[in-house]
């Protein structure tokens, strides 16, 4: 009976690895057969030792016939298909589980290789920012980065249900910021930049301070002042200087969407 167990459990793993052998890495591959092989193993032990016993209770009452008794094989039969039937649904849930993180692997990767950005985080575009995520999974990055950017700062805000990435371009002056949010199989929610006026013409000058808070809200404060030109255009007239500032207030939401706010001062 333990012969034809053991055949039984070994048609079983050629089995289940010539229905999943196509389908699974060979990471995959590999956990499924020392899953097998465990559980299979188990299985033995447990016969072995019920046949032991039944041995010992057939030796002590002296009933040699009661080992050939056709209750007993039907009870092994039994028990030997229950533990071929454990082994392949628990092998099916570890395939299963494979799968799912073959197919989550690779924005997890990618997560797991950015640094938490400590809050609260303040810049502007002639400003310095954090060197954060230096070991960032660059074959990722490239699947998932926001649009431009050339790098990615880190995380900034996560829960069970949403991730926010910041990512950085190069600008005329210095890094530029963006937020990204995705849901946690890496698909992309919604993203924003934040610097909307930053710059400076003949006439125009404007700078805008960026705060990334702790409760997901993001502030900008800008500045922006302006010159009427001379007759000629060639230069601006410093008395007609006139400076304004202004706010805008963006709030992650729970569904992970940026909501904008203009805040007059």
């Amino acid at each position: 009976m333990v012969v034809i167990t053991c055949l039984l459990i070994s048609s079983s793993m050629i089995l289940l690895f010539g229905e999943n052998i196509y389908n699974v890495n060979s990471s995959g591959i590999l956990t499924t057969f020392i899953w097998i092989t465990v559980m299979a193993g188990i299985w033995i032990i447990l016969l072995s030792t019920i046949i032991l016993v039944i041995v010992v209770i057939n030796y002590r009452l002296k009933k040699r016939e009661f080992w050939k008794s056709h209750k007993v094989e039907v009870f092994l039969s039994v028990f030997s298909i229950l533990g071929l039937l454990t082994v392949y649904f628990s092998n099916l849930k570890v395939w299963t589980q494979e799968n799912v993180e073959q197919v989550e692997s690779d924005f997890f990767k990618y997560i797991v290789s950015l640094d938490q950005i400590p809050l609260p985080l303040n810049t502007n575009p002639l400003g310095s920012i954090p060197e954060l995520s230096k070991e960032f999974d660059k074959s990722s990055f490239q699947k998932y980065k926001h649009i431009g950017a050339s790098w990615p700062l880190g995380i900034c805000y996560k829960d069970e249900k949403i991730i926010a990435v910041i990512d950085c371009s190069i600008g005329d002056y210095g890094p530029v910021p963006f937020l990204t949010t995705y849901d946690l199989e890496g698909n992309k929610i919604d993203s924003t930049g934040f610097y909307k006026k930053s710059g400076q013409d003949m006439g125009y000058w404007a700078i805008e301070y960026l705060t990334f808070k702790a409760n997901r809200t993001i502030v900008v404060l800008d500045t922006v002042k302006l010159w009427n030109m001379n007759e000629e255009e060639s230069d601006v007239v410093e008395e007609s200087m006139k400076m304004t500032t202004g706010k805008m207030v963006y709030r992650v939401l729970g569904n992970g969407n940026i909501e904008a706010e203009n805040i007059d001062h």
